[in-house]
């Protein structure tokens, strides 16, 4: 049933056209694997803006006080997000993704829970500006590094940022995913091909492997299904960045970097314990040195307010 009707919505996406040649093929992979795949998630955030955004602990809390937010999820896959954005007070959002297979998912729970502030978009974020609309707070989470130029993807999200607004952005760090780009590496070099057939084998060599590599990439969560092990080693375009190289793109773009998020506590009481001024976590200097000694902090990626 939930098929029929995902079929249904998906063809009301099927006029949009994708014009950027790595954006079609990224959309190709999504579409035959759409991602996340997921059955629980959280509830939504159920509170006003500024109550969100003192949750986080941001240290230019007082920037946004509007009644009304406009908000872009961009990149929204199947949805999990929508869902846990959807319950912030007095805003609209606006969704979009590359893939009509994981919008429709999206789309049709987004129903099931009623959720009446949500607009879905099957469009690429270089095309964003044909919405014709500024928003007060963008989150691109995991998808800039899968653009073939991020800052392209980066420039595109700031022109329709509110000159106050906020953005959030989730990007793969380089240090942490050393094992991921050897296996990667190990893929192109033995011209392994996409396809469920390669997956199950690829997987089954990892699970016997005694290689550190390998080992490393068993212990995730994305290996045990088709869509995140495709993510994780197959996916068809990604970069990988370092915080020295995420600090000159922020002056480059006049960005103010004010705090990490899903820092967890412990990692953060250490990180204290080794910078204890002030405001050391605003400062990207101190995390580039802290990752340098504790290369899986940021193991999922950076996530970046």
């Amino acid at each position: 049933k939930n098929q029929i009707i995902e079929n249904k919505i998906k063809r009301d996406f099927s006029n949009q056209k994708i014009k950027d040649k790595c954006s079609k093929l990224v959309k190709l992979q999504y579409e035959e694997n759409p991602y996340p795949r997921w059955r629980y998630t959280s509830l939504p955030i159920d509170q006003s803006f500024q109550s969100f955004i003192k949750s986080k602990h941001l240290s230019n809390d007082n920037s946004l006080k509007k009644i009304n937010y406009e908000i872009l999820i961009a990149g929204c896959g199947t949805g999990h997000q929508v869902v846990q954005y959807s319950g912030i007070r007095n805003s609209n959002i606006c969704a979009i993704d590359l893939s009509a297979s994981s919008l429709s998912f999206a789309k049709r729970t987004a129903y099931e829970l009623e959720i009446k502030n949500v607009n879905f978009f099957n469009m690429d974020i270089l095309d964003i500006n044909v919405l014709n609309k500024k928003f007060d707070f963008i989150i691109c989470s995991g998808c800039l590094h899968h653009m073939q130029k991020p800052e392209e993807g980066l420039k595109s999200l700031l022109n329709v940022l509110n000159d106050d607004g906020l953005l959030y952005i989730g990007l793969y760090s380089k240090i942490a995913r050393i094992e991921i780009h050897w296996v990667r590496q190990y893929i192109k070099k033995h011209s392994i091909e996409v396809s469920e057939a390669n997956m199950i084998k690829l997987r089954k060599k990892m699970l016997k492997s005694s290689n550190s590599n390998f080992k490393e990439i068993t212990r995730s969560i994305d290996f045990f299904s088709f869509s995140r092990f495709r993510d994780l080693v197959f996916n068809f375009q990604e970069h990988n960045f370092n915080i020295f190289q995420l600090k000159n793109i922020f002056e480059k773009y006049n960005l103010t970097f004010i705090g990490f998020d899903r820092v967890s506590s412990i990692v953060m009481q250490r990180f204290k314990k080794r910078f204890p001024y002030d405001n050391s976590e605003y400062d990207l200097n101190c995390w580039n040195e802290f990752e340098k000694d504790n290369p899986k902090t940021f193991a999922s990626m950076y996530n970046i307010w």
